[in-house]
Parts: structure tokens; sequence; C-alpha cells
């Protein structure tokens, strides 16, 4: 059964060439669907060179060049996949017998990140966690549903959205992909991602913001251990406070 791919990228060159090689190996491919944004490197140049379909996007975020790959998507069922994202060679046969499934309208292995902090952190957040960077989804229930637009937290969203259609969304935590980022470039993403959540207040059921920061504090008086620079640690919870990125008393429940 061969599959559409759809990988959305920026400023990611080297990245996207290991992604593409590996995922040319392991998934049988219809099409190769780029959506690229405005970057700095040689990424265009790269996803010339490995996409059968390339769209060039202004950047107008991610939810909006996702949904830029879907609509070239010919295929049953497509995989969404991240540009620093190293598949696993289990992962297509896993998601393949699982998309089938009625219930089941998106699927996906645990994209590892190579950092040993946010890897844990991701891990004990497993029954919210969810994303688009390793997924394989329904064409049609996807393209009815619509992902959202914007920059952060359209997995979610969409997530959401399929619940509330009676699709599930399936997580397998033991089918591990490579994912190319440091505890640092983590790091980052979480802070945006908890802005924009602070911001939006569009995922209802998960306040990233403040597991974030309750994660940060333990962790924190755990960084020898960890091999984690603490100062830092305790910086960006302090910073998360101070912005009012924490509403009212920390609270694990609240």
């Amino acid at each position: 059964m061969k599959i559409d791919a759809v990988i959305a990228v920026k400023n990611e060159a080297f990245k996207l060439g290991y992604c593409c090689k590996e995922l040319r190996k392991k998934v049988p491919i219809s099409n190769l669907i780029i959506v690229v944004g405005k970057s700095e490197d040689k990424t265009l140049e790269t996803a010339n060179k490995y996409a059968d379909i390339l769209i060039e996007e202004n950047n107008k975020g991610l939810g909006y060049a996702r949904n830029q790959g879907l609509k070239e998507v010919k295929t049953e069922y497509y995989a969404s996949i991240d540009s620093d994202v190293i598949l696993s060679k289990e992962w297509y046969y896993w998601c393949k017998n699982t998309i089938k499934k009625p219930s089941v309208a998106a699927c996906e292995g645990y994209p590892k990140p190579q950092g040993t902090y946010y890897s844990r952190f991701q891990y004990l957040g497993r029954k919210t966690y969810c994303s688009l960077g390793n997924t394989m989804l329904k064409t049609n229930v996807i393209r009815e549903v619509g992902i959202p637009l914007g920059g952060w937290g359209e997995d979610h969203v969409l997530k959401e959205r399929l619940e509330a259609k009676g699709y599930e969304w399936i997580v397998s935590f033991d089918l591990i992909s490579q994912h190319l980022v440091t505890d640092l470039e983590m790091l980052r993403h979480i802070v945006n991602f908890n802005v924009w959540v602070g911001k939006n207040q569009k995922i209802s059921y998960f306040n990233l913001t403040k597991n974030t920061c309750w994660s940060l504090k333990d962790f924190a008086d755990q960084a020898t251990n960890l091999g984690l620079n603490q100062s830092t640690y305790i910086l960006l919870y302090r910073l998360a406070i101070n912005l009012g990125l924490l509403q009212g008393n920390l609270n694990r429940n609240g």
C-alpha cells in the first residue's frame, strides 16, 4: 500500500535531507509533498532534490503549511512527517494495520528527542501526547474536520476535533523513532508553545504551561544526576512566573 507523505519545513536543510532519505527507505511513498517556508539556508534546494511535489509558502504558520500539503494528497491514507524525525523501520507496518481500524483517524509512534530531559518529560505526559510529526492519517477524515491554521498547537486542536467526531488518535510509545532535537531546541519549542496556549486557550484538556513549570522545578533538583544545567531551569521556572504564564497558586491538578 503506497501512501503520500507531507513534510512542512523551514530552515532545516541538513535534517530534511536525512529525513527524506530514511523516509524513502522505510515507507512505500507514492508522492513526497514538501511544503517549504521562506528559509535562510538551503532548505528549498534540498526539498527540490527529494520532493515529488514542491510547494513554497510565505511563512503563514505550520498549520497553514500542513493544509497546503494536504490539498495535494491523493492516497486514502497519508503520512505527516516532521523534517527532524527519522522513522523507525517498524513505523509503516504498525501504522498501516492500525489506521485501517474504522474508529482510528490518526496513529503514530513516539519520536524520542535526543535530549534526556524533554524525552522524559514528554513520556510523563503520554496521556495527552500527540504530534503530526510521525503520524499516519485518514485523508478524507482529516479533510472533513480540517487541520487548524496557525503556527502552534495544530496537532492538539486536531486531536480534539477528531475525538469530538468519535474518532481515536492512537499513540504507541513502544514504536520509537528518532527526533533530532536537543534539550535546548525542545526547551525553546515548549516555551513558545506555552505562550501560544496562554494567548489562545484552544487546548482544553491539558495545562501544558503549568505541567512544564512543575517539571522544570522538579528536575532542577535532580539536575546533577541528569547532567543538566540547574540554573537554566530555575531561571526558566522563575521567568514563567514573572511573565504571568502561571495563574494563581501552583497546583498539579489545576
